[in-house]
């Protein structure tokens, strides 16, 4: 129930940060990445069917594994990833 409630909430925290400063009427765009695996898909869905019905944008997912998806999000072709695993990214998330 712990990972349901904390999963729920990062899906909130993404989507307020990514559309905060918007009106609920403004044109926007966002760009979903979703994972290979069934909990991110449901994720994805979520925060997609909230950012489509509650905000009114466009949103585009791009499915994929760990690596793609991630590089795209670090490289800004992605704007929200819903599900990330800190183990798969160790390297990534190390300070330099």
């Amino acid at each position: 129930m712990k990972f349901i409630k904390n999963t729920f909430l990062s899906i909130v925290f993404f989507t307020f940060v990514v559309l905060g400063s918007t009106s609920s009427k403004a044109a926007c765009s966002v760009h979903l990445g979703d994972f290979d695996w069934d909990s991110a898909n449901i994720h994805t869905a979520i925060a997609s069917f909230m950012i489509e019905n509650g905000y009114g944008c466009d949103v585009e997912v791009t499915k994929g594994s760990t690596t793609p998806i991630m590089a795209a999000f670090f490289d800004g072709q992605i704007d929200v990833v819903t599900e990330v695993w800190e183990d798969n990214l160790v390297e990534l998330l190390k300070p330099h």
